[in-house]
């Protein structure tokens, strides 16, 4: 399968660097059909590899399980971050602070909206059962008084447990994430 995928994607190399002809830009829309379904079947191949292994030892005490749980575990920890001093911190207490402390910034009306505008329309934001599509059809007389509970949020004045709980993921750009702009 790698040495078909090889030979298309040269193919479609030499499509593109050739001359231009009507029959050739056929030719090259073929083609690249063709390496994405070579492509998707390589995905379901190694998929496929991985279910029979996992199914073969399941969550028996062996070598494979441990190696496949520890290292989910390593990648869902954050072990250390440089803060905001560009220096180490270890300790999971201090991480939190950092983290709170970059997060605590001023937030401008316009990225307060946009977060807002994302809402799931069909949802309600809190305990009064409204749900986002109300607030988004009644924007002009309800958007200032939103604008202002989360800057009071935001800055300290209001707790958010009168919304709702939230855990917050921070999820990794890069293998070894060592400050927060790798979130």
């Amino acid at each position: 399968m790698k040495n078909s995928i090889r030979k298309l994607v040269a193919r479609i190399k030499k499509l593109i660097d050739g001359l231009y002809e009507e029959s050739n830009a056929d030719m090259l829309k073929i083609a690249r059909l063709k390496l994405g379904h070579l492509y998707a079947e390589e995905e379901s191949y190694w998929a496929q590899r991985s279910r029979i292994k996992w199914l073969k030892e399941e969550d028996r005490n062996t070598c494979f399980f441990h190696v496949q749980a520890t290292s989910r575990l390593k990648k869902n920890k954050i072990e250390r971050l440089k803060d905001s001093n560009v220096i180490w911190v270890n300790d999971t207490n201090d991480i939190c602070k950092d983290v709170s402390s970059i997060f605590a910034r001023q937030f401008t009306n316009d990225e307060i909206l946009e977060a807002f505008n994302q809402m799931d329309l069909d949802k309600a934001l809190g305990i009064d059962g409204l749900l986002g599509i109300f607030f988004k059809e009644n924007c002009e007389v309800v958007g200032k008084d939103v604008l202002n509970f989360f800057h009071d949020i935001l800055d300290g004045n209001k707790d958010i447990s009168c919304l709702n709980d939230t855990m917050i993921v921070l999820i990794t750009k890069i293998k070894d994430p060592n400050d927060m702009t790798n979130f």
